[in-house]
């Protein structure tokens, strides 16, 4: 899933035709959506306190936090960090 999510951020380029641009931000909606299922899940089955012990889930979390935060950003029509956001989302792996 990380490798998918990974490759789906880095096939983006300059003038690029608007088939691949609606495939990726596809791509991207739906990673974005595996992963905030995977905090709730992990939310759920082993409870908050838990989850935040491990760093990976505390890492894990805060990527899928500015990943949401961006979105609303860029909703609101505020300024583009998707690069940044999509930097962040990239060291996941």
């Amino acid at each position: 899933m990380i490798m998918g999510n990974t490759i789906s951020l880095g096939v983006t380029w300059y003038n690029e035709p608007k088939s691949v641009t609606y495939t990726t931000v596809s791509l991207n909606y739906f990673f974005s959506s595996v992963f905030i299922l995977e905090v709730v899940l992990k939310f759920l089955g082993i409870g908050i306190r838990p989850y935040f012990r491990d760093g990976w889930n505390r890492f894990d979390f805060g990527v899928v936090l500015v990943t949401i935060i961006a979105e609303i950003i860029a909703q609101a029509g505020g300024t583009e960090i998707g690069s940044a956001v999509n930097f962040v989302r990239a060291i996941r792996v």
